[in-house]
């Protein structure tokens, strides 16, 4: 009885078809963080498609009498900003389509279980704007592809297609070619991405995030990428955030596979011999959150234990004989030791790899399949 009531409180709360346009403000350095609200607009299409495993770092809740009618998990480019030592006061902008609800409510975001922003949200101006084409509930996965420093529409065009045909070569997304659906869309050189991030030239970010929501506010995607006019090997992504790539590199396939890994699914990066400058992303006896990395060595505790045939050592030795074997592998999240991976080789580790781990495709996966059911 208190489910069906449950129910019919988040149907008579939220509705279908209609969302806001949350943005937001992340500042500060290695030792402060503040979040600011930029702004909340109603907007006609529906919300984005929320995250509930606990891969996040960040939850983004919505509360109305003391409920919860809707969360989120996250991460944040600040987060990785802030544990690369610098002082220097550094803002980032977030945004998310959450879903509409009648005001009053109360918007809260929580790091790591501790409340670092709340809000009360009163008024807003109700535009009762429904678009038809969002209220029904289609069971596919709409992606569109963002132009960024692009002059020709034809230019773009070719791009993208040909990072859809490299997206679908890869497992799981091929068994699914018919439920995911991409959609380009062609904006004369907005400039939405900065190079150099961090000091690192392959590091690619959405830097206008809140322009890019304003170009999605009236369209019905599920997620993006915003796809740069550039040779250059680079790209990023941020789980439940915003995801990028440059369009016209050899490898640009694979960085798309790679950081849609992150943005989409919450995979988190395996390898560890390339620089970074992160300092202590995962501080000792910090458990990753991310499904494929752990600090766990006791077998019956370890995330994929389930996929562990009991007479693979734990740790697991870099032999040749178990590179096809679920395992312990040690080095993972920029970290020689200490951190494990489940596999030898993924995707999420090795340049130019073509298969993701079996860990990382069944997280896909299972991504994959709660959105269409």
């Amino acid at each position: 009885m208190r489910r069906l009531i449950l129910i019919a409180f988040l149907f008579s709360t939220l509705s279908y078809g209609r969302a806001y346009l949350l943005c937001l403000s992340h500042s500060g350095n290695n030792k402060t963080e503040k979040i600011n609200l930029i702004k909340i607009e109603e907007v006609s299409r529906n919300p984005q498609p929320s995250f509930k495993n606990k891969y996040g770092y960040y939850k983004l809740s919505i509360e109305k009498n003391g409920k919860y009618v809707f969360f989120t998990y996250f991460n944040s480019l600040f987060y990785e900003y802030s544990t690369t030592g610098k002082k220097e006061i550094k803002k980032f902008e977030e945004c998310f389509f959450i879903p509409y609800v009648k005001t009053p409510f109360k918007i809260k975001i929580c790091k790591l279980g501790k409340t670092i922003f709340e809000t009360k949200i009163d008024n807003i101006k109700n535009t009762n704007t429904i678009l038809k084409s969002q209220t029904k509930n289609e069971k596919v996965i709409k992606i569109a592809f963002i132009s960024d420093g692009y002059k020709s529409r034809k230019d773009f065009l070719n791009d993208s297609k040909n990072l859809k045909e490299k997206f679908f070569s890869y497992k799981p997304y091929s068994l699914y070619i018919d439920k995911i659906k991409f959609t380009p869309i062609f904006v004369k050189n907005p400039g939405l991405t900065n190079k150099n991030t961090f000091g690192m030239k392959r590091y690619l970010t959405v830097s206008k995030v809140c322009k890019v929501y304003e170009l999605l506010k009236n369209t019905n995607c599920d997620f993006f990428v915003v796809v740069t006019n550039s040779k250059d090997y680079g790209g990023s992504g941020v789980l439940n955030n915003f995801c990028c790539v440059t369009g016209k590199n050899n490898l640009s396939g694979f960085v798309l596979i790679h950081e849609f890994g992150h943005y989409f699914a919450g995979l988190g990066d395996e390898y560890f011999l390339s620089k970074t400058t992160y300092n202590e992303f995962y501080p000792k006896g910090f458990e990753p959150l991310e499904p494929n990395l752990t600090r766990e060595t006791d077998r019956g505790k370890i995330k994929w234990k389930s996929l562990i045939n009991k007479n693979t050592p734990i740790p697991t030795p870099p032999l040749k004989k178990y590179k096809d074997c679920v395992g312990l592998f040690e080095g993972g999240g920029y970290i020689s030791k200490g951190i494990f991976r489940p596999q030898l080789h993924c995707i999420m580790k090795d340049r130019g790899y073509s298969k993701f781990c079996k860990v990382c495709e069944k997280t896909i996966e299972e991504r994959i399949k709660s959105l269409l059911n």
